[in-house]
């Protein structure tokens, strides 16, 4: 949801995305079908309104502003270590980070008015704890938190360096019924809520 209130939905079957106003009414021209959208499965919003999406099939990010144009070129913003990625979320610095569900890392971009320069590596962030994350949440602290789905039981905190291109300070919590987690949340408390696929 952006600051106006409208809603932003992937479209996974049919590789594109829609927009609602905030009663539920399609905006015009949605659902958006611009070359790039291949298979997205989640967006965020950042600082400046624009929505972006991960593309899970095209390995790529696409970017989109807020009258619903395409402002990443074909195929998208890509690099950082993007493999099927699955959940995206903007940090408190406006970096959009990026859950690689087939690459068991997170990618991270900035996210400003040019936009889509890869921060992580080719190779992804935390490629030796993560396994399968998928859904991805930012909190007030500047930290993110990663559904670590075919990690057994447990969600994954990334405390974004100071320095440009570092990896982040990845901690893993474990126990609270996680089983399989596979979507996360922060509420306005800064408590981190899963959904547990394997717990049901």
């Amino acid at each position: 949801i952006d600051a106006a209130g409208n809603v932003w939905v992937p479209n996974y079957s049919s590789s594109s995305l829609s927009e609602f106003n905030p009663n539920g009414v399609p905006k015009t021209g949605s659902p958006y079908n611009a070359a790039g959208l291949d298979n997205p499965t989640s967006v965020a919003i950042d600082h400046y309104g624009n929505a972006w999406i991960a593309n899970f099939n095209g390995d790529d990010v696409s970017e989109f502003n807020s009258l619903g144009s395409k402002i990443s070129g074909p195929p998208g913003f890509i690099g950082g270590g993007l493999n099927n990625p699955y959940g995206i979320a903007i940090d408190t610095a406006g970096n959009a980070w990026v859950a690689n569900n087939g690459g068991n890392t997170l990618s991270e971009f900035e996210s400003n008015t040019s936009g889509g320069l890869a921060i992580s590596p080719s190779t992804g962030f935390g490629g030796d704890v993560l396994a399968g994350p998928a859904g991805i949440a930012a909190d007030t602290a500047g930290n993110v938190w990663t559904a670590n789905y075919l990690g057994g039981s447990s969600i994954a905190e990334a405390k974004p360096s100071n320095l440009p291109g570092q990896p982040p300070t990845l901690t893993l919590f474990t126990g609270a019924g996680l089983s399989a987690p596979y979507g996360v949340a922060i509420d306005g408390s800064g408590n981190v809520w899963a959904t547990n696929q394997g717990g049901s």
